[in-house]
């Protein structure tokens, strides 16, 4: 049955993992045959085309970037809510997914009559736990909506027990999944997240430096990512002795291809949400070193047979994980093996379902 769907965003032109997943779902839901519109309130500073031919709606409130948003005047950000309240409107009987809790919080005056409100939130619940004001919306705006959907199991039983009386969890889609999987055969272990201190790189160039010292062959560690701990980190990678085996890539131009390329993810970071690439390379069959923890790593990687976890921020057991794999081409295999159907939930047809199934759930 076709619906109205509005998916409401900040910046849905920008970079990062919650702009690409709404538009993946936009247009997949568009592709059902419901009437889709993907609203946002700001342009982005650096745009990015997530989806080639939009079948849906997009819409963005702001023609420009404010240096603040009162600061450019109250009434466009009246006249902002008055349109929003008219597309709301006009979908009466529908739904309208709100991405975040600043998305909420933008909309909380907005008036949405006939509409079921469904909260979206990508960050794990330990990262909503350390922002004070993140949590503080979730706990005001999410027990009124029709549903509060998180990324991970885990996460939902976590924000049922703040007395969150309708969570479910959906995971973002997979941006792709490929037919064959990756030969693990090029010797490159690869890295993705800004380059700032929430990536650890530092720690992960460490533990490769190590690894690469204990194998024959010559390995080499790409990150992908732009930030400004670069020059940092290119100091360190010369202080180790591995400058020549480390590079710096910048944004990820084609990542479904860094992904096919690569022999090992490395995750050193602890993210919002589920770390960046690590879906779309066991997607293709490449194992994962990470750090344990939350942010839905082990709903990931499935200790010793999709990939290796270790305790957090421990640099030597990491660099031994990483040894392991790099010395054993047939054990990547396996693990990439198991990887690629571990996630293979994450195929956007699958998530598109459990999408419809709580529109219908909602709807009963």
């Amino acid at each position: 049955m076709p619906r109205e769907v509005i998916l409401f965003g900040l910046e849905n032109d920008a970079a990062g993992e919650e702009p690409r997943a709404l538009h993946l779902l936009a247009q997949g839901l568009a592709v059902r045959g419901h009437r889709v519109t993907l609203a946002g309130v700001l342009p982005a500073a650096e745009p990015v085309r997530h989806v080639a031919d939009p079948a849906y709606d997009l819409v963005t409130l702001y023609d420009r970037r404010p240096g603040r948003l009162l600061r450019d005047g109250r009434g466009r950000l009246r006249r902002a809510r008055a349109e929003m309240a008219r597309r709301f409107e006009a979908a009466r009987g529908g739904h309208v997914v709100i991405a975040s809790p600043g998305a909420s919080d933008w909309l909380r005056h907005v008036p949405a009559p006939g509409l079921s409100r469904i909260g979206r939130c990508a960050r794990s619940y330990r990262q909503a736990r350390l922002d004070p004001a993140h949590l503080r919306i979730i706990r005001r705006d999410y027990p009124g909506m029709a549903r509060s959907v998180f990324l991970t199991e885990e996460d939902a039983r976590a924000f049922a027990a703040e007395r969150l009386p309708n969570t479910a969890a959906i995971p973002d889609p997979l941006a792709f999944y490929p037919a064959e999987p990756a030969a693990l055969a090029r010797p490159r272990v690869l890295g993705v997240g800004p380059l700032t201190w929430r990536a650890r790189f530092d720690l992960l160039i460490g533990a490769f430096a190590a690894a690469a010292g204990r194998v024959d062959e010559v390995w080499e560690l790409h990150l992908i990512g732009e930030g400004p701990w670069e020059e940092r980190l290119r100091a360190l990678a010369l202080h180790l002795g591995v400058a020549d085996r480390v590079a710096f890539r910048g944004r990820a131009r084609d990542l479904a291809r860094e992904c096919a390329e690569a022999s090992i993810v490395a995750v050193t970071g602890e993210f919002g949400g589920p770390p960046p690439a690590l879906p779309e390379a066991a997607a293709y069959g490449v194992p994962a070193v990470s750090f344990d923890g939350p942010g839905g790593i082990r709903s990931l990687v499935a200790h010793d047979r999709t990939g290796v976890l270790v305790p957090p921020s421990d640099e030597d057991a990491f660099a031994g994980a990483l040894t392991r794999l790099m010395r054993d081409r047939a054990l990547r295999l396996r693990m990439g093996s198991r990887a690629r159907e571990h996630v293979s939930h994450l195929r956007l047809e699958r998530v598109l379902d459990r999408w419809e199934e709580l529109f219908e759930e909602i709807e009963r």
